[in-house]
């Protein structure tokens, strides 16, 4: 690797398996720091302090306030936010009309509201010392109606939410960009029902430019170039990493 992100310290949140992890590992590769933070897992720290695991909630605000003051005490910055963290829902095609109420509002809670949470403890520091990556981690759910509306709506919200931290904070040498990515193999599918999974894969590999399944190394691609200083005049902005599922 080049070391595009030396000197950096990273916070990945859903960040101890699949999607999140990869971003991690990526990030620590290209010479960041990293904290992975992560409500299934336990603290820990890597034998050279570059690697940390902090077990904590994106909706808790004692549990983001321990984050960034351990981050802080260790390395004083934090440079990049990558919002992973995320509930996806069952992908049996369901009309809105049964969604349960209590579904919506949990999902919409951790995969929006939780990144709002997390953009809102950290970008102080980050306007603090003059700079800053904000990256969310979206979905091309939201950009063809799927039929999974919980899910879809908390990743266009993400979108729009990147639409307003990049015009409020951009003159702060902040910018905030979101990944829109596709069906990726790992955990997440692996707790599916098999037979939804199939659905989904031959459906949107029907819509895929490039008719291979997706793993977690190409969104960790992408997250390392709008983290890097190769995005720096990159801020607003929606990268699809689908195959070219969705092209616009």
């Amino acid at each position: 690797m080049s070391g595009r992100l030396s000197g950096r310290v990273a916070i990945v949140t859903g960040g101890a398996r699949g999607v999140g992890a990869a971003i991690a590992e990526r990030f620590r590769a290209e010479g960041a720091a990293t904290f992975a933070f992560d409500l299934s897992a336990q603290d820990s720290v890597s034998d050279d302090g570059k690697a940390s695991v902090v077990g904590g909630d994106v909706t808790n605000d004692e549990d983001i306030a321990r984050l960034v003051n351990t981050a802080m005490e260790r390395f004083g910055r934090i440079d990049i936010l990558v919002n992973n963290a995320a509930i996806l829902q069952p992908l049996t095609t369901m009309s809105f009309r049964d969604i349960d109420l209590d579904a919506w509002d949990a999902i919409l809670r951790v995969n929006l509201r939780g990144a709002y949470q997390m953009a809102r403890a950290i970008v102080p520091v980050m306007e603090a010392q003059g700079y800053g990556r904000i990256i969310n981690i979206g979905s091309s759910t939201a950009f063809f109606g799927a039929p999974i509306a919980p899910y879809a709506a908390s990743k266009a919200g993400l979108v729009a939410f990147a639409y307003t931290l990049a015009r409020e904070l951009g003159p702060s040498g902040i910018t905030a960009n979101t990944i829109a990515l596709g069906l990726v193999d790992g955990p997440s599918l692996e707790e599916q029902p098999p037979e939804a999974v199939a659905g989904a894969k031959a459906f949107l590999m029907g819509m895929r430019a490039v008719k291979q399944d997706q793993g977690p190394e190409s969104v960790a691609d992408a997250a390392v170039f709008l983290s890097s200083e190769e995005s720096r005049f990159i801020t607003g902005q929606t990268l699809f990493v689908d195959g070219g599922a969705i092209m616009h």
